[in-house]
């Protein structure tokens, strides 16, 4: 019988670590963008009385997407960890000896 801890059955992780580079591609890609939306708000406010309302609020809103973009590929990568994790699979008590 197994001890509690002991591995029982441990499913292919190649699979699953694959799956892992997408979101983290995904989150490099949007910290990337929000970098970019950041500079362009920046510059906006300098320039902010030559500026069209409307440009500002598209930078604010590019801005906003950006961080919506990057909590969506934190999800993502989560998720992924957690599928991975459940790769191992041990066992919960101890068996009889």
């Amino acid at each position: 019988m197994a001890d509690r801890g002991a591995p029982l059955y441990r499913i292919e992780k190649g699979l699953f670590e694959a799956a892992i580079k997408q979101p983290e591609g995904a989150l490099e890609g949007a910290k990337s963008a929000k970098v970019l939306t950041k500079c362009s708000c920046g510059a906006l406010r300098i320039c902010s009385r030559r500026i069209p309302a409307l440009s500002r609020d598209q930078a604010l809103a590019s801005d906003q997407q950006a961080k919506g973009t990057i909590l969506e590929a934190e999800a993502a990568l989560q998720t992924a960890q957690i599928n991975l994790s459940h790769t191992d699979i041990i066992s919960p008590i101890a068996g009889r000896r």
